[in-house]
């Protein structure tokens, strides 16, 4: 399994950012204003342009029928499509924010996972609230929390266990927080654990999974402190990558030396 990592360095003399309570507290003054408007049941047509939504950030796609999937924008929210995009119907449009980073579906489940906030890290990237979950397909959701991610790379669900899921979070773009790296939960998103964080300026932003690693489930972990590095998890117990080797805790044979960038901080994925 890899993990990719950023770091952020710093700005002085910047704007406080917003902390998430404030901005959850505006979402509620804003539907609050919604639900006393005396525009809201006038119903809007769409006129142009017929292009829209942007940028494609995730596609997930049924194995057992391929012309049903789901496709998440970076500032158009969710869609879903069961004939091979002929039509698509939103899916998302009713929650707090609209940008997507990353989507995991469990297709034996109808589970759906969201991780909001466009991951494609930009002065136009809109930071999103955290984790959503659908158990219906789309039609109802579940907040679960994490609202200080901002921007979330990636979510992986263990192949076994619904319950189990891991996701990678960046934090904020232009400020230190804690809320960032990787995040696991084993109750449903009921509750997380930060599995792995190296400080206040290095988020995860990808993860790739190795069937047969993650099945194991064993922490094992390198990272990146200094810039930017990629994270190898093994099935040894407590192995830990550095500098593109495994150090004497781990087997050599796993990694060489041009298989991996070479990295400066350690961190521990549980």
């Amino acid at each position: 399994m890899f993990v990719s990592i950023l770091t952020f360095v710093p700005a002085f003399s910047q704007v406080r950012p917003t902390i998430a309570a404030e901005r959850l507290n505006g979402l509620s003054k804003r539907k609050l204003l919604q639900s006393q408007s005396l525009l809201k049941d006038v119903k809007f047509r769409n006129i142009g342009p017929s292009v829209m939504s942007g940028r494609v950030v995730d596609v997930d796609v049924n194995p057992a029928d391929p012309i049903e999937f789901y496709v998440a924008y970076a500032t158009g929210g969710l869609w879903h499509t069961s004939n091979n995009g002929q039509s698509f119907v939103p899916v998302f449009d009713h929650e707090d924010v609209i940008g997507m980073g990353d989507i995991a579906v469990n297709w034996r489940t109808a589970e759906i996972w969201v991780g909001t906030g466009e991951a494609n890290s930009s002065r136009s990237s809109y930071s999103g609230t955290g984790v959503y979950k659908s158990n219906d397909t789309g039609r109802t959701w579940q907040y679960l929390g994490l609202p200080e991610s901002h921007h979330i790379g990636k979510i992986i669900l263990h192949p076994m266990n619904k319950n189990t899921a891991w996701v990678a979070a960046i934090g904020h773009l232009y400020s230190p927080n804690k809320e960032r790296g990787v995040y696991k939960t084993t109750d449903g998103g009921k509750t997380w654990k930060q599995a792995l964080c190296v400080d206040d300026n290095t988020g995860a932003i990808d993860w790739i999974s190795i069937p047969k690693i993650l099945m194991n489930c064993t922490p094992v972990c390198g990272t990146a402190k200094d810039r930017h590095g990629i994270l190898l998890r093994t099935v040894t117990p407590r192995a830990f990558i550095k500098a593109g080797m495994v150090e004497k805790r781990g087997p050599k044979s796993l990694v060489t030396q041009q298989d991996f960038p070479e990295v400066t901080g350690l961190g521990e994925l549980a």
